[in-house]
């Protein structure tokens, strides 16, 4: 079951969701990057989503998942990118989950910093 960290109203997984078995993904509705961990309660991670043109691939649209705790990193391997992430009118953060979530600071950046 995905718990979503962001997400499009109802939509299963979100934008940004975690699985009960350490699944932590990032999907554009069709391409889905993604990080298998074993978090643990009380941790902080830190998650960075990146899309866009990557130079290590000639400008292609791509995107990646970079998760750390500040000691591991876990890194996605680099997806294609379909070019949009369509949220609509629904944009949640922390949509429906049953557990308790601290989204302290995000930040969007107008180049992916690859």
């Amino acid at each position: 079951m995905a718990e979503n960290i962001i997400s499009i109203a109802d939509d299963t997984p979100g934008l940004l969701a975690f699985e009960n078995d350490g699944v932590i993904s990032i999907t554009d509705g069709v391409n889905t990057a993604s990080v298998d961990i074993d978090y643990q309660a009380n941790i902080k991670y830190y998650i960075t989503a990146i899309w866009g043109p990557n130079p290590d691939f000639a400008g292609a649209n791509k995107m990646q998942l970079k998760v750390t705790d500040g000691d591991t990193d876990w890194n996605s391997a680099v997806v294609d990118f379909d070019g949009s992430f369509n949220p609509g009118d629904d944009l949640s953060f922390a949509w429906e989950n049953i557990y308790p979530q601290s989204i302290k600071i995000t930040k969007i950046a107008k180049e992916p910093e690859w």
